[in-house]
């Protein structure tokens, strides 16, 4: 059977170290190993950052520097590549002190074998993968907390935290903030002629399809609530608004629903409604407010026909803000 290839970076200030590092590691059974040795600390920190390596060999002691702050500046930089230590002193003081600083084991120079080397180095390598799939599921806990199950856009309560951090950051910089709250037109007919399943495969793809619409990473789509979303765009006033939300309405024309299990192929239609800040304002009602304004534009366009944008007018806060409403 072949041998894994392993690719490892060594970074020790004693070159006879390196040597003998380099012989111990080629008579493994288990890898082929591609050794890339550094005696100048620095130079192998500046390369690992910009390398393909499997694992990493560090001396203790490194002339300037050590191999403990070569370490640490390697986890605060968020590198979780697996790392083992050598050192020449095997004291409890010494393995405590590696081990803090996040290597994944250590060897004593001189008195370690190469079945001794075997196991460090898949001890370290399965400590790496598990930390891995913790950061994995970490991130998948994040994102259940934070996403619509159904669609996998922001949720409601996501929307809830960043809404007012970006009024508050209009209010600090003084620039535009837009929001579109967009529902589906006679989405209940459809759910009751089609069934539920065709009503969340419809969800689905008009996700898709706003989410496409949306040209900057900033800008934010929630689901706000059964077959309505909200998208909150940052440095974007209302012209600008309303023309994203009618390009909105425009593509869910395009798009036909096709659900195989319940026979459907319908065009559906939304309503939107646009709402802006655009001036300065410190109002800690502004989210309250701002949402407001766009929910009565909304209504208007339900009202209206539906399968429209509709955009508030402006009106005053108090102080003389600007905020855009329907009414007051």
């Amino acid at each position: 059977m072949p041998k894994s290839p392993l690719r490892v970076l060594a970074i020790d200030d004693d070159k006879l170290s390196l040597k003998i590092l380099a012989h111990h590691l080629a008579a493994t059974d288990v890898w082929a190993v591609e050794l890339l040795p550094y005696s100048d600390w620095q130079e192998g920190l500046d390369d690992l950052a910009r390398l393909d390596v499997d694992i990493v060999f560090l001396d203790y002691e490194l002339g300037s520097s050590t191999g403990i702050e070569v370490l640490n500046s390697l986890r605060g930089s968020g590198d979780e590549r697996p790392v083992i230590v050598l050192t020449g002193a095997g004291d409890e003081s010494v393995a405590a002190e590696i081990t803090r600083a996040g290597a994944d084991d250590y060897l004593v120079k001189g008195k370690f074998s190469e079945n001794g080397l075997e196991r460090s180095i898949r001890h370290a390598l399965d400590r790496y993968r598990l930390r891995l799939e913790k950061n994995e599921l970490e991130d998948q806990l994040r994102r259940l907390a934070t996403r619509d199950g159904l669609t996998g856009v922001f949720n409601r309560s996501s929307f809830d935290e960043f809404l007012p951090a970006e009024c508050r950051r209009a209010v600090r910089t003084g620039s535009t903030l837009s929001l579109v709250l967009l529902d589906v037109d006679l989405f209940k007919p459809f759910n009751d002629t089609y069934g539920h399943p065709a009503g969340d495969d419809c969800l689905r793809r008009l996700a898709e399809v706003f989410q496409a619409t949306l040209g900057r990473p900033g800008d934010r789509l929630a689901r706000y609530g059964g077959e309505e979303f909200v998208v909150l765009l940052a440095d974007t006033d209302r012209e600008g608004a309303r023309e994203l939300a009618e390009q909105m309405r425009q593509r869910t024309l395009d798009l036909a629903i096709r659900h195989e299990a319940s026979n459907v192929n319908e065009v559906v239609t939304i309503s939107c409604g646009v709402a802006a800040v655009s001036s300065e304002v410190d109002d800690r009602r502004l989210p309250r407010l701002l949402l407001r304004a766009a929910d009565r534009a909304l209504y208007r366009a339900k009202h209206g026909g539906r399968n429209r944008v509709e955009i508030a007018e402006d009106w005053s806060l108090p102080g003389g803000s600007r905020l855009a409403d329907t009414d007051s």
